[in-house]
């Protein structure tokens, strides 16, 4: 999986969503990826530069982290896993 969690809050925001509801949004991604992860699902670094104007990282490694993922994992899902995939 390529999650691209940053899109979650990005959509949202851009469609003028109440704040509330767009929390419970990426909040309930999260949790659901998280559940993925923790029944051994692979995942894949991936962002959608190009296609959102915010072409940091960091928001995509702080919900990969709030979703459970250690920084090994995350460090992996850069790394390794990719090119064990290539």
């Amino acid at each position: 999986m390529i999650p691209t969690l940053q899109l979650f809050p990005y959509e949202p925001s851009k469609e003028r969503v109440p704040t509330a509801v767009a929390e419970q949004l990426v909040n309930e991604s999260v949790t659901e990826f998280g559940k993925f992860v923790a029944r051994g699902g692979q995942v894949l670094f991936g962002t959608d530069v190009g296609y959102m104007t915010d072409y940091d990282p960091t928001r995509e490694y702080e919900l990969m982290a709030k979703a459970g993922l250690t920084p090994m994992q995350i460090l992996a899902s850069l790394t390794t896993t990719p090119a064990a995939v290539a």
